[in-house]
């Protein structure tokens, strides 16, 4: 009987060495694709941010150059938020209010906890029309610098003096003047006395919030937008030199031993 002549096929070990080569190879790009993601993460923060540099400039110079008054507690209850104020400039794009490595909010719509967790988690979402400067819904891991704010004459914000506001964007030395940047939370007022994270991501509570803006975000640090309007990568313990307000003095930042010390998971970053 004709039997049809056998093809030569692969072997047993011929497959496994193939195999074994694949896994070396995947071993070999993963981190490489990993890190191409990281980059291109980065890149889009890095370009929402300077979309935001165009929304506080066109704010402004609607404004004769002054920034929003800021979260305000009067009798009246008054608040003019950042989130809420530059609403008309966004609202077509409400992503921009995401970092593209942190868009999982930390609570969900109900209020309930998300398994999303800091640095990489968002803050929100709103339960509710928070006093007109927040809406139902809102959520965002961008934080504003409040001492970029503009308060009314004689209104001194939660008792910091209004003297030490930027106010305007008419200022000098706005290079090194940070105004929006990665956040844990919607902003706040940094003092060159706060304390740092123990941990990175650790959430700065009351007057204490640097902590909030300084952690390991992309890479050894956090993306901001500056007075200049330009953005660019904050370096993790860089965060002290930059100038807050008009009183923040640079150079009271912890030392190298300093962050050694109360900073143990950061001894890895350059000073």
């Amino acid at each position: 009987m004709w039997k049809p002549p056998r093809g030569k096929g692969f072997t047993l070990i011929e497959l496994l060495v193939v195999i074994s080569i694949i896994a070396v190879l995947m071993a070999i790009l993963m981190p490489a694709l990993g890190m191409v993601r990281k980059q291109a993460r980065n890149t889009a923060c890095l370009a929402n941010l300077k979309h935001w540099g165009l929304v506080i400039s066109m704010r402004a110079n609607d404004h004769n150059g002054s920034m929003v008054s800021g979260w305000l507690q009067d009798a009246n209850g008054v608040r003019d938020y950042w989130i809420n104020s530059f609403r008309p400039y966004y609202s077509k794009e409400p992503k921009m209010l995401l970092c593209p490595t942190a868009k999982k909010p930390e609570y969900d719509e109900t209020g309930g906890r998300t398994a999303a967790q800091h640095p990489f988690a968002a803050w929100g979402i709103a339960q509710t029309d928070q006093y007109g400067w927040m809406r139902k819904g809102d959520f965002g891991s961008y934080g504003i610098n409040d001492w970029t704010n503009n308060p009314p004459p004689g209104v001194d914000p939660l008792g910091r003096k209004r003297a030490w506001h930027w106010r305007s964007i008419n200022v000098k030395g706005v290079a090194n003047i940070p105004v929006l940047l990665d956040c844990l939370w919607m902003g706040g007022r940094p003092e060159h006395t706060n304390s740092l994270p123990t941990q990175n991501g650790e959430f700065g509570a009351g007057d204490d919030r640097m902590k909030s803006f300084c952690m390991d975000r992309h890479s050894g640090g956090t993306n901001g937008l500056f007075l200049d309007f330009t953005a660019r990568k904050v370096p993790l313990k860089s965060f002290w030199r930059l100038k807050w307000h008009r009183q923040f003095d640079t150079t009271k930042g912890p030392t190298a031993e300093e962050w050694d010390r109360d900073a143990a998971w950061a001894r890895k970053y350059p000073y």
